[in-house]
């Protein structure tokens, strides 16, 4: 098992909700995730599992353009695992 990881946030967060993104392709991860966000309170954290190998370039893309939080990202067995936090 290989396990890269970027913690963003020192503290672990709690997910509110998992998006299982793994086996689509660009763009869909991003959809997914942009749907699953605004289902979520402020300030709750929801989880990303994805396959795409774009996905780790886009969903901090996405974050840094919208504005929400990457809490977490890492690479587990190839694939990757992001937390994000709603801040709107």
């Amino acid at each position: 098992m290989t396990t890269e990881r970027t913690t963003i946030d020192a503290v672990p967060q709690p997910v509110q909700r998992v998006l299982d993104a793994r086996r689509l392709l660009c763009p869909l991860p991003i959809v997914r995730l942009a749907t699953g966000i605004r289902e979520i309170p402020v300030a709750a954290c929801l989880r990303l599992l994805a396959t795409d190998p774009g996905s780790d370039a886009d969903v901090r893309a996405w974050a840094k353009e919208t504005g929400h939080e990457l809490v977490e990202a890492s690479r587990v067995n190839g694939e990757f695992h992001f937390v994000l936090r709603r801040t709107h």
